[in-house]
């Protein structure tokens, strides 16, 4: 099933953010198999709201579920390689590395609930 990729903004009230979101991961760059889905989260250790993002997603990871994170510091060139130019990003990547859901800075309940009802329709 294709999904559409999605851009929203942290809430209702502020502007949304900015930057640039991959259409498309090799889960090999991230060494992870075709098995499951797979939530990344593009982050930077002096980001604010990271810290709380990556919290969020390992909450959501599974049997069905692969989370990983992508720290700037530690994996510069995945950064620079998707085009990553603002943090915290979290995408959702089906088994064929396609983004069917994509939220730039941080997570409300609303993309939460988004995130999960993805995965659940997929089974």
């Amino acid at each position: 099933m294709a999904l559409a990729a999605r851009r929203r903004a942290a809430s209702n009230t502020s502007p949304a953010p900015t930057g640039t979101v991959p259409t498309h991961i090799r889960r090999r760059d991230l060494g992870v198999g075709p098995q499951g889905w797979l939530l990344v989260t593009f982050t930077s250790a002096d980001c604010s709201s990271c810290e709380r993002v990556r919290e969020r997603v390992e909450a959501l990871a599974s049997a069905d579920v692969i989370v990983h994170d992508v720290e700037y510091g530690a994996e510069p060139d995945l950064h620079r390689r998707y085009g990553i130019d603002a943090v915290p990003l979290t995408v959702l990547v089906d088994r064929e590395g396609r983004v069917g859901v994509a939220v730039l800075g941080p997570l409300s309940d609303e993309h939460e609930a988004e995130l999960r009802s993805h995965v659940a329709q997929d089974h």
